[in-house]
């Protein structure tokens, strides 16, 4: 129990602090200020994040990600922090296809924003169509990549298999014609 009060009195006020004087602004008027410029500031407060949690994270193959293109990653999804986990070890630009109850949640709209994440309707196929279309957009544009968590929702048991994945989750990706990177993560559901 010491260990979350310690760990939540030190990234607290660096997450409020980066919230008030970046990401607030940022996420009211991205299109004010570049986006890498964005992307570092978020980048920035998920490694403070992870290493206010003591986060110990190893990571394999990092060294075979497209250097000179976009990608479209899929990873399957275990805690609420496997995006920190991915801004935090890739220095370009990378947003997500996030469900819409991430709305709801304190200070991860403006971060979101920022970012130029798209929300996705779970239930609305309609609007699901209307999200992967504007990915596939963007993916041809060639601007940033993108990263889907194919199975639609965290599996928090790690000796589940994997759950089936979405329809449409790999479209973006093989109609915009880029590389479809597959990540694994595991072990994020300690912290």
């Amino acid at each position: 129990m010491f260990h979350y009060t310690k760990a939540v009195s030190r990234v607290l006020p660096r997450i409020v602090m980066t919230y008030l004087f970046k990401l607030a602004k940022y996420g009211k008027h991205p299109e004010k200020y570049p986006r890498a410029k964005r992307f570092v500031a978020i980048r920035k407060l998920s490694q403070k994040i992870l290493l206010a949690l003591d986060a110990d994270i190893t990571i394999f193959g990092l060294e075979n990600l497209p250097k000179d293109t976009n990608f479209c990653m899929v990873a399957n999804h275990m805690s609420m922090i496997d995006p920190l986990i991915f801004i935090a070890s890739y220095d370009k630009p990378l947003t997500f296809v996030g469900k819409k109850e991430l709305m709801n949640m304190p200070m991860v709209p403006n971060a979101f924003k920022s970012i130029e994440g798209e929300y996705l309707d779970r239930e609305n196929l309609r609007q699901s169509l209307k999200v992967m279309l504007r990915v596939e957009e963007d993916l041809k544009k060639g601007e940033k990549s993108w990263m889907i968590f194919p199975e639609g929702t965290r599996i928090r048991d790690q000796l589940l298999p994997v759950q089936p994945f979405h329809h449409g989750t790999f479209r973006p990706g093989t109609k915009a014609g880029v590389p479809i990177v597959p990540a694994a993560i595991y072990g994020t559901f300690r912290l």
